[in-house]
Protein backbone atom coordinates (compact mmCIF):
# COMPACT_ATOMS: atom_id res chain seq x y z
CA UNK A 1 0.00 0.00 0.00
CA UNK A 2 2.59 2.24 0.85
CA UNK A 3 4.23 1.92 -2.30
CA UNK A 4 1.59 2.52 -4.54
CA UNK A 5 0.95 5.62 -2.55
CA UNK A 6 4.97 6.77 -3.47
CA UNK A 7 4.55 5.65 -7.09
CA UNK A 8 1.35 7.55 -7.24
CA UNK A 9 2.73 10.59 -5.75
CA UNK A 10 6.02 10.05 -7.99
CA UNK A 11 3.50 9.83 -11.15
CA UNK A 12 1.55 13.22 -9.93
CA UNK A 13 4.60 15.30 -9.83
CA UNK A 14 5.66 14.07 -13.30
CA UNK A 15 2.46 14.65 -14.48
CA UNK A 16 2.70 18.55 -13.36
CA UNK A 17 6.03 19.03 -14.66
CA UNK A 18 4.54 17.88 -17.86
CA UNK A 19 1.59 19.98 -17.53
CA UNK A 20 4.15 22.88 -16.67
CA UNK A 21 6.11 21.88 -20.03
CA UNK A 22 3.47 21.17 -22.06
CA UNK A 23 1.68 24.77 -21.22
CA UNK A 24 5.17 26.66 -21.96
CA UNK A 25 5.62 25.07 -24.94
CA UNK A 26 1.88 25.96 -26.80
CA UNK A 27 2.23 29.34 -25.04
CA UNK A 28 5.84 29.99 -26.63
CA UNK A 29 3.79 28.47 -30.19
CA UNK A 30 1.43 31.07 -29.54
CA UNK A 31 3.64 33.84 -29.19
CA UNK A 32 5.76 32.76 -32.13
CA UNK A 33 2.82 32.36 -34.55
CA UNK A 34 1.11 35.47 -33.18
CA UNK A 35 4.19 37.17 -34.38
CA UNK A 36 3.56 35.67 -38.24
CA UNK A 37 -0.32 36.29 -38.30
CA UNK A 38 -1.30 33.22 -37.21
CA UNK A 39 -4.61 32.50 -34.76
CA UNK A 40 -3.90 31.51 -31.49
CA UNK A 41 -4.46 28.27 -30.03
CA UNK A 42 -6.98 28.16 -27.04
CA UNK A 43 -4.27 26.22 -24.35
CA UNK A 44 -6.70 26.31 -21.46
CA UNK A 45 -9.49 24.26 -23.40
CA UNK A 46 -6.68 22.05 -25.17
CA UNK A 47 -5.04 21.06 -22.48
CA UNK A 48 -7.85 21.26 -19.53
CA UNK A 49 -8.89 17.12 -20.33
CA UNK A 50 -5.00 15.87 -20.69
CA UNK A 51 -4.60 17.75 -17.31
CA UNK A 52 -8.09 15.91 -15.57
CA UNK A 53 -7.11 12.45 -16.80
CA UNK A 54 -2.93 12.11 -18.11
CA UNK A 55 -2.89 10.11 -14.63
CA UNK A 56 -4.93 7.27 -16.04
CA UNK A 57 -1.98 6.74 -18.81
CA UNK A 58 0.60 5.58 -16.44
CA UNK A 59 2.75 3.71 -18.28
CA UNK A 60 3.15 6.96 -19.89
CA UNK A 61 3.71 9.09 -16.94
CA UNK A 62 6.30 6.17 -16.48
CA UNK A 63 8.25 6.37 -19.21
CA UNK A 64 8.69 10.52 -19.55
CA UNK A 65 9.97 10.42 -15.48
CA UNK A 66 13.70 9.61 -16.76
CA UNK A 67 13.26 12.04 -19.08
CA UNK A 68 11.33 13.88 -22.43
CA UNK A 69 11.59 16.68 -25.02
CA UNK A 70 8.45 18.07 -26.23
CA UNK A 71 8.38 18.31 -30.23
CA UNK A 72 6.65 20.80 -32.13
CA UNK A 73 2.81 21.47 -32.37
CA UNK A 74 1.40 20.01 -35.49
CA UNK A 75 -1.56 21.90 -36.54
CA UNK A 76 -4.22 20.00 -38.61
CA UNK A 77 -5.09 21.24 -41.46
CA UNK A 78 -8.31 19.11 -42.06
CA UNK A 79 -9.77 20.62 -39.08
CA UNK A 80 -11.03 17.77 -37.27
CA UNK A 81 -8.42 18.13 -34.46
CA UNK A 82 -6.74 21.32 -32.45
CA UNK A 83 -3.82 19.56 -33.82
CA UNK A 84 -0.83 17.21 -31.96
CA UNK A 85 2.57 17.64 -29.90
CA UNK A 86 4.81 15.03 -30.20
CA UNK A 87 6.80 13.27 -27.03
CA UNK A 88 10.35 11.82 -27.20
CA UNK A 89 11.22 9.76 -24.54
CA UNK A 90 15.04 10.47 -23.30
CA UNK A 91 15.79 6.86 -21.82
CA UNK A 92 13.22 4.97 -23.94
CA UNK A 93 12.80 3.91 -27.86
CA UNK A 94 9.33 5.51 -27.52
CA UNK A 95 7.65 8.46 -28.84
CA UNK A 96 4.44 9.31 -27.48
CA UNK A 97 1.89 11.33 -30.05
CA UNK A 98 -0.64 13.53 -27.96
CA UNK A 99 -3.57 14.32 -30.34
CA UNK A 100 -5.93 17.27 -29.17
CA UNK A 101 -9.59 16.16 -30.23
CA UNK A 102 -13.23 17.16 -29.36
CA UNK A 103 -15.91 15.06 -28.21
CA UNK A 104 -19.35 15.92 -28.83
CA UNK A 105 -22.02 15.66 -25.68
CA UNK A 106 -25.93 15.58 -26.62
CA UNK A 107 -27.21 17.57 -29.35
CA UNK A 108 -23.78 18.11 -30.58
CA UNK A 109 -23.89 21.89 -30.11
CA UNK A 110 -21.37 21.17 -27.51
CA UNK A 111 -18.80 20.06 -27.98
CA UNK A 112 -15.89 18.99 -25.07
CA UNK A 113 -11.94 18.62 -25.58
CA UNK A 114 -10.61 15.08 -25.68
CA UNK A 115 -7.05 13.87 -26.73
CA UNK A 116 -6.01 10.67 -28.09
CA UNK A 117 -2.53 9.32 -26.74
CA UNK A 118 -0.60 6.71 -28.86
CA UNK A 119 3.11 5.60 -29.00
CA UNK A 120 5.91 4.51 -31.35
CA UNK A 121 8.36 2.36 -30.48
CA UNK A 122 11.43 2.87 -32.24
CA UNK A 123 13.11 -1.03 -32.90
CA UNK A 124 16.72 0.66 -33.62
CA UNK A 125 19.13 2.80 -35.68
CA UNK A 126 21.88 1.45 -37.91
CA UNK A 127 24.08 3.27 -40.39
CA UNK A 128 26.91 2.44 -42.57
CA UNK A 129 29.72 1.02 -40.93
CA UNK A 130 31.82 0.40 -43.88
CA UNK A 131 33.97 2.09 -46.45
CA UNK A 132 32.76 4.55 -49.16
CA UNK A 133 34.21 2.26 -52.02
CA UNK A 134 32.09 -0.62 -50.38
CA UNK A 135 28.67 1.50 -51.11
CA UNK A 136 29.58 2.05 -54.25
CA UNK A 137 30.36 -1.44 -55.28
CA UNK A 138 26.97 -2.03 -53.38
CA UNK A 139 25.19 0.41 -55.71
CA UNK A 140 26.59 -0.93 -58.58
CA UNK A 141 25.41 -4.11 -57.41
CA UNK A 142 21.88 -2.44 -56.23
CA UNK A 143 21.56 -0.80 -59.98
CA UNK A 144 22.34 -4.53 -61.66
CA UNK A 145 19.50 -6.34 -59.47
CA UNK A 146 16.83 -3.58 -60.21
CA UNK A 147 18.01 -2.55 -63.72
CA UNK A 148 14.78 -3.73 -64.90
CA UNK A 149 12.92 -1.49 -62.51
CA UNK A 150 14.93 1.10 -63.25
CA UNK A 151 15.32 1.12 -67.42
CA UNK A 152 11.02 1.53 -67.39
CA UNK A 153 11.07 4.59 -65.03
CA UNK A 154 13.77 6.46 -67.12
CA UNK A 155 11.88 5.56 -70.73
CA UNK A 156 9.08 7.07 -68.60
CA UNK A 157 11.45 10.03 -67.50
CA UNK A 158 12.52 10.31 -71.47
CA UNK A 159 9.07 9.94 -72.82
CA UNK A 160 7.62 12.70 -70.60
CA UNK A 161 11.16 15.28 -71.23
CA UNK A 162 10.72 14.93 -75.11
CA UNK A 163 6.79 15.73 -74.58
CA UNK A 164 7.82 18.95 -72.59
CA UNK A 165 9.91 20.10 -75.49
CA UNK A 166 7.47 19.46 -78.11
CA UNK A 167 5.10 21.61 -75.66
CA UNK A 168 8.04 24.21 -75.29
CA UNK A 169 9.47 24.26 -79.26
CA UNK A 170 5.60 24.64 -80.14
CA UNK A 171 5.15 27.31 -77.77
CA UNK A 172 8.38 29.26 -79.17
CA UNK A 173 7.47 28.16 -82.58
CA UNK A 174 4.51 30.29 -82.43
CA UNK A 175 6.09 33.17 -80.12
CA UNK A 176 8.80 33.65 -82.77
CA UNK A 177 5.62 34.09 -85.34
CA UNK A 178 4.35 36.60 -83.48
CA UNK A 179 7.55 38.65 -83.52
CA UNK A 180 8.13 38.02 -86.87
CA UNK A 181 4.87 39.01 -88.42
Amino acid sequence: MEHDQELNNNLRKVKEKFMLDLVDKLNRINRDGLEYGSSALNVCYMTSIVDKQILQCEEFLKDISRGYFIEDYEEDSTGYTNGSIEIQCLNATKTYTLKFTESYCGDMAQCYPSFKLSERHGVGEYEWNYFEDDYEEYEANFNKKYSAIYKDIEQKKKERRIQDIKIQMEMLSQELTALES
